[in-house]
């Protein structure tokens, strides 16, 4: 069964709290960060709802600047959980459509082209 376009979403999931390498999302990168490279990415997928998950202030500012995202305040036990997948995804209850996209903004050379083609796989 092909999908609609309009019944899928794209979420992130931030935090400061990562276990290996503590606030990389906001950590130098390249003269920039990897959470500014995701969201000026971000934009490409215009065509769909995007949610952003974060639960510390920093995190939360830092998206405030990009008008598209729908910012979600994430618990703190989602921030903090490192097993708990109901925990940690918890945002996929804020999210009304049925089929949601995660991007991983831990991957600096994602291409927002190899989304949109994965998109138009299954539409």
């Amino acid at each position: 069964m092909r999908k609609q376009k309009s019944d899928i979403s794209a979420f992130l999931n931030v935090r400061e709290n990562s276990t290996r390498c503590k606030n990389k999302m906001l950590r130098s990168f390249s003269g920039t960060t990897l959470l500014d490279i995701c969201l000026n990415k971000m934009h490409e997928l215009s065509y769909m709802e995007i949610f952003y998950g974060a639960h510390e202030n920093d995190l939360l500012d830092k998206a405030k600047d990009y008008s598209f995202l729908n910012i979600v305040k994430r618990s703190y036990d989602s921030a903090h959980s490192d097993n708990d997948p109901s925990k940690i995804f918890e945002i996929l209850n804020k999210i009304p459509t049925k089929w949601v996209l995660w991007i991983n903004p831990c991957v600096p050379f994602l291409e927002m082209g190899t989304v949109n083609s994965a998109v138009e796989g299954i539409c």
